[in-house]
């Protein structure tokens, strides 16, 4: 494991990486994250490259092929709420852009709704264009995008929509290594085997001013081998709050 760790870290050159544990990583791997020069979320907010990104672990370990046990005494919904607080506390100025948990059930804690599952599947609303009354029922969210993972699918994020104009996206993340979500023991994954599913990662636009993601772009890689580039996905309009906020300060432009 330590060597696959190391192999990553040198994938990325000299970008940063922050990572959060999952529920399979042990606190051996977490240290061995740490010493390949990761930054390992632990519940504070770090700053990587201009970027403010919150996070931390999975409270739960799995070993392969047996049982779940937390690993202290927070659960999920604890970590979530925990993280919230941090990030409600925080200056506006200084509120994450990215907050990072492994699971749905500590995300939606964060977020404060009863399931992101129902959130990112139901149909009554558009994934990434406002509702016409700028209400979508879930309470203004202090961070620009929040990621989980865990359950190794592809699926549509969704954007919520905060009461001042500006938005939160929600992503769950699919597996980057083409790993199988529910092993057996004569069908796992490993890092030197062919992926036994898609892989895939997003890769985020970030507007410097108004700290908001602006746009989204999945790359996918089949297990045939080939590399897919879905196009760019826009959300919002950081020029139109903009103008928004000039005309409740009293501005005005003339051409």
């Amino acid at each position: 494991e330590g060597t696959c760790i190391r192999t990553e870290r040198e994938i990325m050159g000299e970008a940063p990486v922050a990572v959060v544990t999952g529920n399979h990583e042990s606190s051996v791997s977490a240290e061995q994250m740490a010493d390949a020069g990761m930054t390992v979320l632990e519940g504070s907010t770090e700053e990587l490259a201009g970027v403010r990104v919150l996070g931390d672990g999975d409270p739960a370990r799995s070993e392969l092929f047996g049982g779940t046990e937390l690993r202290g005494e927070e659960g999920q919904d604890d970590v979530g709420r925990r993280l919230r607080q941090v990030a409600d506390d925080a200056d506006v100025s200084d509120r994450p852009d990215l907050v990072l948990v492994h699971e749905a059930y500590a995300a939606q804690a964060f977020l404060g709704v009863e399931s992101v599952n129902v959130l990112l599947t139901q149909n009554d609303v558009s994934s990434t264009v406002a509702p016409p009354d700028g209400e979508d029922g879930i309470d203004d969210v202090p961070a620009g995008a929040v990621f989980y993972g865990h359950w190794h699918r592809s699926i549509e994020p969704r954007v919520i929509w905060n009461s001042d104009g500006t938005w939160t996206l929600l992503m769950e993340l699919d597996t980057s290594g083409g790993a199988v979500d529910t092993p057996t023991i004569n069908n796992f994954s490993t890092p030197w085997s062919q992926p036994q599913q898609e892989a895939s990662f997003p890769v985020l636009f970030l507007d410097q001013e108004t700290r908001l993601v602006t746009g989204y772009q999945i790359y996918r890689f089949e297990t045939d081998g080939r590399a897919v580039v879905e196009p760019r996905v826009s959300i919002g309009d950081p020029s139109a709050l903009e103008a928004s906020d000039d005309a409740a300060d009293g501005g005005s432009t003339t051409g």
